[in-house]
């Protein structure tokens, strides 16, 4: 029988980027590994959202099977006080080996699989997400070595939580090169002294299938669109605001999601209140339809940046979430809003009139990026 390849960590969730990740990485795993079983283990805070893996198992991507989840630990909240302190990165350290002692002896289920790949995105970072990560990949290494990363990023405060020391050996464990999608991770792994490449989100992989993927002609191609999380709700005002300075005054305006479950409720009632269209696509490729047949997409999340370089639109990043702004600045973008309140109708205005400088710019990052493409190091084990 044929050993299954794993892939930890994924979120299924909804979130049209990190599906995305999936179908790419699975598209390289199988093209590597032809035959072989592919599992999937959800990441353990994650929920599995069955109607958008229903969707994306019928849009193309590869068979798989969910497994899982992986291996989680939750710190108590007490303790959780004590990462605003000098203590912390003992704390955390202990944690992670507590965690891999505890899982260790099932994890032996991992012996078999003939390699197993951390899913790319935003990995890694905070307390009980990155215990979690790096104490199930530390309990996995015992019983298998065949440990790789798609590229990923994460907040700065890894430095924070964890000594370097700890970083070095944690991160030990998975084969390198270690391949990072911005250069902001790339300076945080490489100051605590782990051997980092810098590469880009795995995504751009997709960008064959996205090629044809045609833009929906009953849209309006001059409409601006914003892709701006609602994060629950918690951008209900900042968004309010920006609506209140913009609509009616931009040309044809839309709202859309790449993560419904997190923006669906907050984007229906503002598009309600201020008479706009929402849009909230089922899969990254009809997301990929709607940008298409854009102007201008306004957003702060990374792969709706992605998504509208498939289709030649003008960009207006926005960088109050870090990735989307180490984005931006590794593309060298022209225009770019610091958070939702710097968004101004002159601003989306300069943008549209730089619309021919911003694609050219986005195709000139994308061949760069497609021409030094850093995939893991794995080719050996196929």
């Amino acid at each position: 029988m044929t050993a299954p390849v794993a892939i930890l960590f994924a979120n299924l969730k909804g979130n049209l980027g990190d599906l995305a990740i999936l179908h790419s990485m699975m598209r390289d795993i199988e093209a590597r590994y032809p035959g072989h079983p592919i599992h999937v283990y959800p990441h353990p805070f994650v929920p599995v959202d069955e109607t958008y893996v229903a969707a994306f198992r019928a849009s193309g991507a590869p068979n798989f099977e969910v497994s899982g989840p992986a291996y989680s630990i939750r710190i108590p909240g007490p303790v959780k006080w004590l990462s605003h302190t000098p203590a912390w990165p003992a704390l955390q350290a202990h944690y992670i080996r507590r965690l891999a002692r505890y899982a260790a002896a099932d994890a032996s289920r991992f012996a078999h699989y003939e390699a197993i790949f951390i899913a790319g995105g935003e990995q890694w970072g905070g307390t009980n997400p990155a215990v979690s990560m790096l104490g199930a990949v530390a309990a996995v290494a015992r019983h298998n070595d065949r440990i790789y990363a798609y590229p990923f990023s994460f907040s700065s405060d890894i430095r924070r939580y964890n000594a370097d020391a700890d970083l070095r050996r944690f991160f030990g464990n998975l084969r390198g090169p270690l391949v990072v999608r911005d250069a902001l991770t790339r300076d945080a792994l490489a100051g605590a002294g782990v051997p980092v490449a810098l590469g880009i989100d795995c995504v751009f992989n997709l960008h064959e299938v996205a090629a044809g993927i045609a833009a929906l002609s009953d849209r309006d191609p001059n409409r601006t669109i914003l892709v701006l999380t609602g994060r629950h709700g918690r951008n209900e005002e900042p968004l309010r605001a920006l609506l209140g300075r913009i609509a009616g005054r931009v040309g044809p305006l839309e709202l859309m999601s790449t993560c419904p479950p997190e923006d669906a409720v907050l984007f229906c009632r503002l598009g309600a209140e201020f008479g706009l269209p929402v849009r909230m696509p089922g899969t990254w490729q009809e997301a990929v339809a709607e940008l298409k047949a854009s102007s201008l997409v306004v957003t702060n999340r990374l792969h709706a940046l992605i998504f509208s370089s498939f289709g030649d639109v003008a960009l207006l990043p926005v960088a109050d979430r870090k990735k989307s702004g180490a984005f931006a600045r590794d593309a060298g973008l022209p225009h770019i809003a610091a958070g939702i309140d710097a968004l101004t109708p002159d601003l989306i205005a300069a943008a549209r009139a730089d619309r021919t400088a911003i694609v050219e710019r986005m195709r000139d990052y994308r061949r760069l990026s497609l021409g030094a493409l850093s995939r893991p190091a794995f080719a050996e084990a196929a």
